[in-house]
């Protein structure tokens, strides 16, 4: 878009647009009174064999309905009033929040954050933890999905550059039919126009069902009898708290949620001195707080799948299941992506019943602090994770003291322990041929370690000093170390006069293209775009400004200080083609180099690679869910 000289206000006004520095409007849509002229159409009815001009087109369509009349059943969300409402701390809180999952760590590391930050908070390393259906611990059945996104084509959205698309004002209730057993279907007969689905009676004698499960499972049911349009279903639960189990209740059916247990718990948090945020001393400040940032957290989640209105992401089931049966995901989650088996109906019941048993024991004892299983954070007894303090000890000893045999009880313990733990991955095992190849037809260690590559990572995100030594270990063996999204000082492209090389034999060009240069392009051995992350698919990177030195903000080519946010997609890859240019303009620029692309595994991922190995590319990366991001 170009400048231009006026902007229309929300009031519908127009104002110079060098007033308020934004990108305006036609200025020959604009009356002498500075007004926004409607848009001209016309039509040619060529079956009455004439031109119908603007008004009269316009005329048909205001008279067909009684749309002054309709428009009054629509009421906004703020002006509804409720005598009853209050927000208040209800008794039994812990017992509450145990029994909805809630830890110390749910406390430290989303909700006040959330309200504090007014943003879904950043964590740095990727998820280590077991996933969800390898757990011993009774995990939330929204710990069973993980959602989709979008990568090339019709790719992620960029949710702060686009704001202006970007909206989650949604009308909820009846829609009518637009085609032409259980209580739900009742309320419709009732001519009900709404259902409340409540989990707020939990008590020491009434278990809640899941309302991911509730929800779901009803919202299908009425697509199914052709009633969904017909009423909305609104949420009154104790378990959505996370931007995650929001964007799962509105991909699977919710029009609205009240996370009342959220609210009542950040209360607390004001009460006992836990937040201590002077902008938080009243309670519909924390309400606004919390809405503002969870708001902001839908808006990124649903821009890593290219979707824009919340209108659009409702009850998409653009989300696929790790580790739930069949029967399941028929009766309850029809349509989404399951690729392998896994709980029953008889287990998720199970370890409802289990968390429960968290917040009302069978025994009577007074229940006063929140449990800790270490979901982030390893702890002992609590769940497992890749990373514990057994296997990082062994991998350091190993490391600073060049011990072998430190290094095979490190490998031993991680493949037969950890990884065995939480990982599908580490539930395979080799299968040893019948035939073994002779050991003098298999490549030396020297010729199989040149295929080592170290992961992306910045400069800005793990310190000079580390990126340099994973050079220098590389160019040592023969590899290739890589420089990620942050370029790399001109100083390491040749070697020292002790003749050790710095240089990172792969440049990454990623979507903020910080750093990229043709002198950096044309000092690489190979050029790797990357359109997405393990650790944050569909989004973008992110290196805060107190990380953003002199020295960064040189080699990034950008100031000091100031924040650094890449975003979720290539401004010029919208397509295969697109790639197909990228790659051949860089293959122009370094001709000696081979090119890669980076992707992440998801539902669909061959068919995109597929599309892009057939835009020339010479190599492909297939990220897993679960690396990390040192920026943060």
């Amino acid at each position: 878009l170009r400048p231009s000289r006026f902007y229309l206000t929300d009031d519908d006004k127009v104002i110079m647009a060098s007033e308020v520095g934004v990108l305006p409007i036609n200025p020959a849509r604009v009356t002498k009174k500075g007004r926004l002229q409607p848009g001209k159409m016309f039509l040619i009815d060529f079956e009455k064999g004439e031109m119908i001009p603007d008004e009269m087109i316009k005329t048909d369509i205001a008279n067909q309905h009684d749309y002054a009349e309709w428009n009054k059943s629509i009421v906004d969300l703020e002006d509804l009033k409720s005598s009853s409402h209050k927000d208040e701390i209800n008794e039994n809180l812990i017992s509450r929040m145990r029994a909805f999952g809630y830890t110390t760590e749910t406390m430290q590391f989303m909700l006040l954050p959330l309200v504090s930050e007014l943003r879904d908070p950043l964590g740095s390393m990727g998820n280590d933890a077991a996933l969800a259906c390898l757990s011993d611990k009774p995990r939330l059945l929204f710990d069973y999905f993980k959602q989709l996104f979008a990568q090339v084509t019709n790719p992620a959205i960029d949710s702060i550059r686009e704001e202006v698309i970007m909206s989650l004002e949604c009308l909820i209730g009846p829609e009518g039919n637009l085609l032409e057993s259980q209580e739900a279907e009742e309320a419709i007969e009732d001519e009900y126009t709404f259902i409340v689905l409540s989990d707020k009676e939990i008590s020491s004698s009434k278990i809640s069902l899941s309302s991911l499960l509730s929800c779901s499972t009803i919202h299908h049911h009425l697509i199914e009898r052709q009633l969904r349009t017909k009423i909305g279903i609104i949420l009154e639960t104790g378990e959505a708290r996370e931007v995650h189990h929001h964007c799962l209740l509105f991909g699977y059916g919710a029009d609205a949620i009240n996370p009342y247990l959220a609210f009542e718990s950040i209360f607390q948090s004001v009460e006992d001195g836990s937040l201590k945020d002077e902008s938080l001393k009243e309670k519909n400040q924390i309400v606004d707080a919390y809405k503002k940032g969870t708001k902001k957290g839908i808006l990124k989640v649903m821009a890593k799948m290219g979707i824009s209105t919340l209108h659009s992401y409702k009850g998409a089931r653009i989300f696929e299941a790790v580790g739930l049966s069949d029967e399941i995901i028929e009766r309850s989650f029809p349509g989404t992506a399951s690729r392998v088996g896994g709980i029953s109906f008889a287990a998720l019941f199970d370890e409802q019943k289990r968390r429960h048993d968290l917040g009302y024991p069978q025994e009577e004892i007074n229940v006063t602090t929140l449990p800790n299983p270490g979901d982030f954070h390893w702890r002992n007894g609590g769940d497992a994770h890749m990373w514990d303090p057994k296997t990082i000890s062994s991998l350091q000893l190993a490391a600073r003291t060049n011990n072998e045999d430190a290094y095979w009880d490190f490998a031993k313990y991680a493949n037969e322990h950890t990884t065995k733990q939480s990982t599908l991955r580490g539930l395979l095992k080799i299968r040893s041929s019948k035939t073994p190849i002779d050991l003098s037809e298999v490549e030396s260690e020297q010729e199989i370690v040149k295929r080592f590559a170290t992961g992306a990572m910045s400069l800005g995100s793990i310190s000079t000093e580390s990126h340099e030594s994973l050079a220098i270990a590389m160019n040592e063996l023969g590899g290739k170390s890589n420089t990620g999204e942050g370029g790399e000082d001109p100083i390491r492209f040749k070697p020292s006069s002790e003749g050790i090389s710095k240089r990172s034999a792969i440049k990454q060009v990623a979507s903020g293209r910080f750093g990229v240069t043709m002198r950096y392009l044309t000092n690489a051995d190979e050029l790797q775009i990357k359109i997405s992350q393990g650790a944050k698919p569909g989004e973008g990177g992110e290196l805060p400004g107190k990380k953003v030195d002199d020295y960064i903000a040189k080699i990034r080519h950008s100031t000091p200080g100031v924040g650094l946010i890449s975003p979720p997609p290539h401004h010029d890859i919208y397509s295969i083609e697109d790639i197909a240019q990228l790659i051949h303009d860089l293959k122009n620029a370094n001709r000696k180099s081979r090119i890669s692309v980076k992707l992440v595994s998801e539902v669909g991922v061959g068919t995109i690679a597929a599309g892009v190995v057939k835009a020339k590319t010479d190599h492909l990366v297939i990220a897993g869910h679960d690396g990390g991001t040192g920026a943060s």
